[in-house]
């Protein structure tokens, strides 16, 4: 018996309606060289034999007993006669042409490893997943190998099964197969699979809809993720040329714990969730990682979260992890009005806060809350906002009150007049974690001190840097209505006096804060790079920042801080403070910052000339699209000067003698070849293919169901068209003869 191309070995782990999707899935491929190994258990390889043509040998049911997943694939994978491999789910629909390409791809290529893009269901609604990740790739390429990336080789190809076909005498000569009595291996199996091939082939267009994924309910065990991590890792450096693969193994390593942790560690305070953090802990903490940096993984926040688990064992990241996240802000009449649309980039924040609080000054809403908008009455009573009454601070009251009433959570201050995007307060938890005893900021300005320790002028700092970004730095100064985190108890309680406030700088609460957090030892750090923030319209037509930047009262307020200080503190111990080196980043005196100031102008220019590159690089494309669309028109063009050509000599050729009807046959089919090559009619059959094997699985959705219908309204009047057509053309007999034809075959 000849042997197929293509085994597909399907898990028959879900219920008799989704393996008969996937069944009649494949009876419609355009590729029919294939077998299909049903694998499963004896009750559901009986309970489904009524799927199993028996005219059909292709369909071969395989009982495993009460095999797990591990098991399972690897007995069909002993059972498959084919070139290829292909491993399915129950409930995976594959696209018409899935086989043919795929098995295009990887024989086209003489590639160990063909794949596709693919789309699974995300809340009633098809998504798409890409099978390879272009950004690791050195170069845009449809083919590639651990050569092309030997850095992320381990991480460039996305863990599922489904959308991959196996060359098996490949996965023989690596001696590959799945772990049994494990919940949770093929990821590491995909990766070794990607380090091991010669050859990668990659399709990017969406071939196969996933099914929901059978090992979904079954409970993820951290322990076999741990062995499974450390096997690939083995097997990996075990290749002849696994030495030039040890940072794709580190990176492996690293981005499998994390994502574990963030994926799979639902309460920290289980047994196994301790046991593995602190594994992941020691890991991180091992010689081989020393060399880890953000550039060899590629990924600047994968890299602040790998330096955070190094840093904290469990019971340290458990404590920091406990503390609520409580966003503080304060308004007066005159923006009370545009609060709730700043609340709203809050609420929709990636991650989410555990309590809002509007601190208000008693004497500038008399009335409470019958002085407040409707749609802040409307968020109080939704239990989203809490509003305090308060004396009046001024702009003090976002900090003052909160960093003394909630000693055990951390604060985050905002504005009320700025728009925030949707990952702040995600990077400032991420920069807290990491540095738990710095104040995290998303802006900060860098306070320059001469030679002869006088602070400059505060004008002429440089604003709104991001050259110590990562860094904690005690000259960074936050400035806390752009978004900054403060951990508690981290301030000198010396600085919680209302009267001095009042005194030294009523209008200048980020400078009174920087004094509080220098003579407290706590440095600054920039969780992000610093993106223009967005101004609530309408809100800056009485601000703070005309008062303080435009009338100097900045440098006249921070006058009477290092005064008030040096009274309480002791002479020189503010400037003293600022000085102080952290991490070895000390900026005093011109030299330094203009060492500063040319490394953040050479950053930008950096930045600058990859904007550049990257503009270049869509112009390129467009004028290649352009230039596909020119040739497509003329060959529009040309293929209707065909078929005018054809059609003129056809009405030319009416009445002429019988003798002409060989020319006039000819004339017929010229005009027939023109006509097909016409692309309205192809382009249809082809939008009603994909339409077709797009169809949801479960039902048909709304969405669906109208694109068919549009459809539909331009499939009928073309055929009706074509039909009318062909009946002027040949005569309404010759057209019924046809329709005959077509309906009841050839009937001699």
């Amino acid at each position: 018996m000849k042997k197929p191309a293509i085994s597909m070995i399907i898990l028959a782990d879900a219920s008799g309606g989704c393996l008969a999707k996937t069944i009649d899935s494949l009876r419609t491929q355009t590729f029919q060289d294939y077998e299909a190994l049903i694998v499963g258990s004896t009750e559901k390889i009986d309970a489904f034999r009524v799927f199993f043509d028996k005219r059909d040998e292709r369909y071969t049911p395989v009982a495993v007993g009460n095999a797990d997943r591990g098991m399972a694939k690897n007995r069909g994978l002993s059972a498959a006669t084919g070139e290829y491999i292909l491993f399915l789910n129950s409930g995976d629909i594959l696209c018409g042409k899935m086989l043919e390409e795929l098995y295009r791809a990887a024989s086209g290529t003489d590639s160990d490893i063909a794949v596709c893009d693919f789309q699974h269901d995300v809340q009633g609604r098809p998504a798409l997943c890409k099978a390879v990740n272009r950004s690791r790739l050195a170069a845009d390429k449809d083919t590639f190998c651990y050569r092309d990336c030997p850095d992320d080789i381990m991480r460039v190809l996305d863990s599922c099964l489904s959308n991959k076909l196996f060359r098996k005498s490949f996965l023989q000569s690596h001696a590959l197969k799945f772990k049994e009595h494990s919940t949770s291996d093929e990821f590491a199996f995909t990766a070794i699979c990607a380090a091991s091939a010669e050859k990668i082939a990659s399709i990017s267009k969406p071939l196969i809809f996933l099914g929901a994924d059978a090992d979904s309910t079954e409970a993820i065990s951290l322990a076999d993720i741990k062995e499974a991590v450390f096997a690939a890792a083995k097997t990996v450096r075990e290749l002849p040329y696994g030495d030039i693969l040890e940072n794709a193994v580190l990176s492996f390593v690293i981005d499998s714990l994390i994502l574990s942790l963030t994926r799979y560690v639902k309460r920290f305070a289980e047994p196994d969730s301790a046991d593995f953090y602190q594994m992941a802990h020691d890991t991180f903490n091992r010689a081989e990682f020393e060399c880890v940096t953000a550039q060899t993984l590629h990924n600047q926040n994968q890299y602040l979260e790998f330096s955070t688990i190094r840093k904290h064992g469990y019971e340290t990241m458990k404590r920091l992890i406990s503390r609520r996240i409580i966003v503080s802000l304060t308004s007066y009449p005159r923006r009370i009005g545009g609060v709730a649309k700043i609340l709203e980039s809050i609420y929709t924040q990636t991650r989410k806060p555990d309590e809002v609080i509007l601190w208000l000054a008693e004497d500038e809403f008399p009335g409470k809350e019958a002085d407040l908008p409707q749609d802040l009455i409307t968020l109080i009573r939704e239990g989203k906002l809490c509003v305090r009454w308060c004396d009046n601070l001024k702009p003090h009251k976002k900090y003052f009150y909160a960093l003394q009433e909630y000693v055990n959570d951390v604060v985050v201050t905002i504005d009320d007049d700025l728009l925030y995007p949707k990952d702040m307060l995600e990077k400032l938890y991420r920069s807290y974690l990491l540095y738990p005893e710095a104040v995290s900021a998303v802006r900060t300005h860098l306070i320059l001190i001469s030679e002869q320790n006088t602070i400059l002028p505060y004008n002429s700092w440089p604003q709104e840097t991001d050259t110590c970004i990562n860094e904690p730095c005690m000259q960074l100064l936050a400035t806390s209505g752009a978004g900054t985190l403060f951990p508690p108890n981290l301030l000198d309680h010396a600085f919680f006096d209302k009267e001095a406030i009042r005194e030294t700088c009523p209008i200048a609460d980020d400078l009174w804060l920087k004094a509080a957090e220098a003579i407290s030892n706590v440095p600054v750090v920039l969780a992000r790079p610093y993106e223009q923030l967005q101004i609530l319209p309408n809100s800056q037509e009485e601000a703070l920042y005309h008062a303080n930047m435009r009338r100097n009262q900045n440098d006249v307020q921070l006058s009477k801080i290092i005064a008030w200080t040096d009274r309480k503190f002791g002479a020189g111990t503010l400037i003293q403070k600022l000085k102080m080196p952290y991490n070895g980043v000390c900026l005093c005196g011109i030299e330094a910052v203009s060492g500063l100031l040319d490394k953040e102008r050479k950053t930008n220019r950096n930045k600058r000339v990859t904007a550049e590159r990257k503009l270049q690089g869509m112009q390129e494309t467009l004028k290649n699209t352009q230039k596909q669309l020119q040739r497509a028109e003329e060959q529009n063009l040309r293929v209707k000067a065909e078929s005018d050509k054809a059609r003129d000599a056809l009405q030319q050729s009416k009445g002429k003698p019988a003798s002409l009807g060989k020319e006039n046959t000819n004339t017929r089919a010229e005009l027939h070849r023109a006509e097909n090559m016409i692309p309205v009619r192809n382009q249809l059959a082809e939008l009603g293919k994909m339409l077709r094997s797009r169809r949801p699985a479960g039902g048909f959705s709304p969405v669906w169901c109208l694109k068919y219908f549009i459809y539909l309204l331009a499939w009928v009047p073309e055929r009706i068209l074509s039909g009318m057509m062909y009946c002027l053309k040949n005569g309404f007999s010759h057209t019924m003869k046809q329709a005959g034809r077509k309906l009841f075959g050839n009937r001699k």
